[in-house]
């Protein structure tokens, strides 16, 4: 174990009940804006939680951690390799939870406990389920470089805003269209389009006839979305169709 982690089990708590404030750990652990700057690190939490001792003036603060399946992964991104081991022994001791998602599980411990939550997300997808969220300004907690030198991080109160039905429509349909595969981050390599959608390969030609007229014809329904979002598939997210009936029709 990485020495300067050997004080942050004591700050776990299996439980929300335990617990002081709740965490987006994937969303700390990746968060460069503080701490290392590799892509991810396990250093970022004890800054947090250092932070919340401060801001509650108990050094035995407790936190309860959710992580997404993928934040163990790819070992390379961390600056040590031996964290993502130690985050895969908190999950198995059941320190930290790990889900495929930790918005959701996040979202629905932060409105039956009241307890803080400590992330950078909007949760813009997630507004219509809970609806709290909605110009909330002291359950959420940013995260920010900290004054002076060296290495720390500052906690404020978010002020979470309102966001219109249309963009909380917009974010759920990016969501579900890039858990269907058929929409990429905007930043990732080879998108290569405005949005992040991915580019049909090139259709070759042979004997000067188009390949084209070939190829079969997409089955089910297709969808439309607002504006910039313009995507066919076999089958689109339900959530979509329902935001926007009139811009999906029936092939």
């Amino acid at each position: 174990m990485p020495r300067h982690l050997d004080g942050l089990v004591r700050h776990l708590a299996p439980t929300a009940r335990d617990a002081d404030a709740l965490i987006d750990l994937s969303n700390v652990v990746r968060n460069d804006r503080f701490g290392d700057r590799r892509p991810r690190s396990l250093d970022r939490l004890r800054l947090v939680v250092e932070a919340l001792a401060h801001r509650t003036s108990d050094r035995e603060v407790r936190v309860h951690a959710l992580a997404d399946r993928s934040l163990r992964h790819a070992p390379h991104e961390y600056p040590d390799r031996a964290e993502p081991r130690l985050l895969a022994d908190w999950i198995g001791q059941g320190l930290v939870t790990e889900v495929p998602d930790a918005d959701e599980p996040l979202l629905d411990l932060a409105d039956v406990t009241g307890l803080p939550v400590v992330s950078g997300d909007d949760f813009k997808d997630f507004r219509l389920v809970h609806p709290w969220i909605q110009g909330n300004t002291t359950q959420f907690l940013g995260m920010r470089p900290g004054p002076g030198p060296g290495r720390s991080v500052e906690l404020y109160e978010r002020d979470m805003g309102v966001r219109t039905p249309a963009q909380i429509s917009r974010k759920i349909e990016e969501s579900d269209l890039k858990a269907h595969g058929l929409l990429e981050g905007r930043h990732r390599r080879g998108s290569g389009r405005p949005g992040g959608f991915r580019r049909r390969p090139p259709v070759s030609r042979r004997g000067g006839s188009d390949r084209r007229r070939s190829l079969p014809r997409p089955q089910g329904r297709w969808y439309i979305g607002f504006g910039s979002l313009n995507v066919r598939s076999p089958a689109p997210p339900r959530r979509s169709l329902y935001w926007s009936p009139k811009l999906a029709t029936m092939s």
